[in-house]
C-alpha cells in the first residue's frame, strides 16, 4: 500500500514540476540601398512666341503649363541631399541644312531664362510625409547663369520618393529689344528658334 502511494505522488510531481519551457531560433534579414536619382522629369517646355515691339518695351514669355519632376533617395542612409537645376544659354537651333557659310548661331544673353521656385513637394507611395525635403529656392533665379538650389533634405530626411511641382508660368524668358535676336539669313521670313538644355541634379550633402 505504501508503494502504491509513493508511485502516485511521483506521477503528480512530474506533471506540475515545470510550467514553462523556452527555445530560440534566429531570423536573418538584409537591406541594400539603390542610390538616388530622378524617376521622371518635365517634358520639353515651350515658351510663348515673342515679337519685338515697336515701342522698345521689355519682352517676356512664359511656360503655359504646370510641370513636375519626381526624385528619390533609396540609399537608406539618411545622409541628406539637395536638388538643383541649371540651364545652358538659349542658343539658335541649327537649320535642317546647317548654318549658312559665314554665319554662327545666335545666343540670347545670360540671365534671360528665369525659373520660379517650386510650389510644393509631395511624398509618394509609402514615403513618410515628415521626411519631405524643404523648398529652399526663394523667389526665382536666372538658371542660365547660375545653379539654382530648389530643395534640401537635411540629414535624417529625404528618404523615399517625392514629386516637386511648379506652377504654370514657372519658366520666364525676359529680353531687351536692343539684342540681336533674329537670324534673317538662316531663318528668312520665319521666327528664329532657340533652345536650351536644363540639367537637373540631386547631390549628396558634403
Amino acid at each position: 500500500m505504501k508503494i502504491r502511494l509513493l508511485a502516485l505522488m511521483c506521477v503528480f510531481g512530474m506533471s506540475f514540476g515545470s510550467t514553462q519551457a523556452f527555445a530560440s531560433t534566429t531570423t536573418d534579414a538584409s537591406v541594400s540601398g539603390s542610390g538616388m536619382g530622378f524617376s521622371s522629369l518635365p517634358a520639353t517646355t515651350s515658351l510663348s512666341p515673342l515679337s519685338i515691339s515697336q515701342d522698345g518695351s521689355w519682352m517676356s514669355s512664359y511656360s503655359s503649363d504646370p510641370m513636375s519632376l519626381t526624385f528619390y533617395d533609396s540609399r537608406g542612409t539618411g545622409d541628406g541631399f539637395t536638388v538643383s537645376v541649371q540651364s545652358s544659354q538659349l542658343t539658335e537651333v541649327a537649320p535642317a541644312g546647317g548654318f549658312a557659310v559665314g554665319t554662327t548661331p545666335l545666343q540670347m544673353p545670360k540671365g534671360s531664362l528665369i525659373l520660379y521656385a517650386p510650389s510644393s513637394i509631395i511624398a509618394e507611395g509609402s514615403t513618410n510625409a515628415a521626411a519631405t525635403p524643404t523648398i529652399t529656392g526663394v523667389g526665382y533665379a536666372a538658371i542660365d547663369s547660375t545653379e539654382y538650389t530648389l530643395a534640401t533634405a537635411d540629414p535624417g530626411k529625404g528618404m523615399g520618393s517625392f514629386t516637386m511641382n511648379f506652377a504654370a508660368g514657372a519658366i520666364e524668358l525676359g529680353l531687351s529689344p536692343s539684342e540681336i535676336l533674329v537670324d534673317d539669313v538662316n531663318y528668312s521670313g520665319v521666327p528664329t528658334p532657340y533652345e536650351a538644355v536644363l540639367t537637373w541634379s540631386i547631390n549628396a550633402l558634403p
